[in-house]
């Protein structure tokens, strides 16, 4: 079994056994449950955004492989909609 003489050969060595740090994605809130392999990271997309296929919520999980099992795509704004907050929002008519 190798040695590791310091605390920073440790370190190096166990962030190596983690997904990276989740990328960026548009007008997102990131919350991350952990980068091992198995565990998730959830986008939330902000007040009055969706993601361009639906929905506003997307996780990605860590993969065996050290790799996140998706990518996520920015969340886009509604030209029709306006959040004032969570609870209350204005739909436009044209």
């Amino acid at each position: 079994m190798k040695k590791y003489n310091t605390l920073h050969e440790l370190k190096n060595v166990f962030t190596e056994l983690l997904c990276p740090y989740p990328p960026s994605a548009a007008n997102t809130q990131l919350s991350i449950e952990g980068q091992a392999p198995g565990e998730y990271v959830i986008y939330r997309c902000n007040i009055g955004y969706y993601f361009p296929n639906g929905g506003t919520m997307r996780s990605m999980k860590c993969l065996t492989n050290f790799k996140w099992s998706a990518s996520v795509p920015g969340c886009q704004g509604n030209d029709y909609l306006i959040c004032l907050s969570e609870l209350y929002c204005l739909v436009l008519l044209l």
